[in-house]
């Protein structure tokens, strides 16, 4: 999952940037580092507990790069450690922006205080992180639309096609409909234009988006004119047989 950037601005003349969550915030040790002016990232790493720091994908000059990262308490820890003057400014200031965060959802500074270049960072990465979305979702509703129909919907599809079929050959009493020969071509035809119709090679490979097309369409086939043919010659057939 990506990292994402919950808070970014200037803090005392520092870039801020704050990723995770508000729950669970992380702070890039690189960043950390040049806020207290440590000469020695990996030696500040190594100052804290294993539970105060962890490797997050972050995506960075062009490529996606392991990075340390501290935990809140991390960087309390490293603040504490640090003699320079502004090691205690700034947890002051994290303190009081995580508060906020926390309460309000988000973190607003003063105009005076804004780093206008992060300020658009933010922005813009939040619209991507709309797009991103909007994709998604965009995805997920076309895979359930081609999803194929579940075998409930493909039995009530073929039990509609066999009375729609019946129906055109006179009913299950009917002359046409007792001639296993040409009962079978007719089934045989209603299904190769089915398929043909919707593109699919078997039955049940229907698209989901497809089901209301697909009653309709059973609601209105018919056989062919050669079929058609036959089949009111023998129902007319049988019809003479009978009453002579």
């Amino acid at each position: 999952m990506e990292l994402q950037i919950i808070n970014q601005q200037e803090v005392l003349g520092k870039n801020f940037t704050i990723y995770g969550t508000a729950d669970e915030p992380l702070f890039l040790a690189k960043d950390v580092a040049e806020w207290i002016e440590h000469s020695d990232t990996q030696k500040m790493i190594n100052n804290i507990d294993e539970d105060e720091k962890l490797m997050r994908t972050l995506f960075a000059s062009g490529q996606n790069r392991q990075m340390w990262f501290l935990t809140e308490d991390g960087l309390y820890e490293v603040l504490m450690q640090s003699r320079k003057p502004i090691a205690k400014q700034f947890k002051k200031k994290v303190k009081e922006i995580l508060k906020t965060i926390r309460k309000t959802g988000g973190y607003t500074v003063s105009p005076e205080t804004v780093n206008e270049d992060a300020l658009i960072y933010v922005l813009e990465t939040q619209k991507s992180m709309r797009q991103r979305q909007d994709v998604f979702e965009a995805d997920l509703n076309y895979l359930k639309a081609e999803q194929p129909i579940n075998p409930d919907v493909r039995l009530d599809l073929e039990k509609t096609r066999k009375k729609r079929v019946v129906a055109c050959m006179g009913g299950m009493d009917s002359p046409a409909y007792m001639d296993k020969s040409l009962a079978k071509r007719v089934f045989q035809q209603a299904m190769n234009d089915f398929k043909e119709h919707f593109r699919v090679s078997r039955y049940d490979l229907l698209p989901k988006k497809a089901i209301e097309a697909a009653y309709a369409y059973w609601k209105n086939w018919e056989p062919s004119t050669n079929l058609k043919m036959e089949i009111q010659a023998c129902n007319s057939q049988m019809s003479f047989d009978f009453m002579e």
